[in-house]
């Protein structure tokens, strides 16, 4: 389940690259978030703890709220 959400997130960081509306990196951040999230709770049940800590870092550096 881990891979189709890497490649997802890959995908559209790639696409910030391009000139794109405002609206669009808005939800990639909330995308991001979410993602980073989910691949954190999978890292977690896992027991990679160093890896949790790699995603939570990421959430909050694309996270939307401030």
């Amino acid at each position: 389940m881990e891979k189709p959400i890497k490649i997802f997130l890959a995908c559209i960081l790639f696409v910030c690259l391009l000139k794109m509306p405002y609206g669009f990196y808005q939800l990639v951040r909330v995308a991001a978030l979410i993602g980073v999230a989910i691949l954190a709770y999978i890292e977690s049940q896992a027991g990679k703890m160093e890896m949790v800590r790699l995603y939570l870092g990421l959430a909050l550096l694309f996270q939307p709220l401030l």
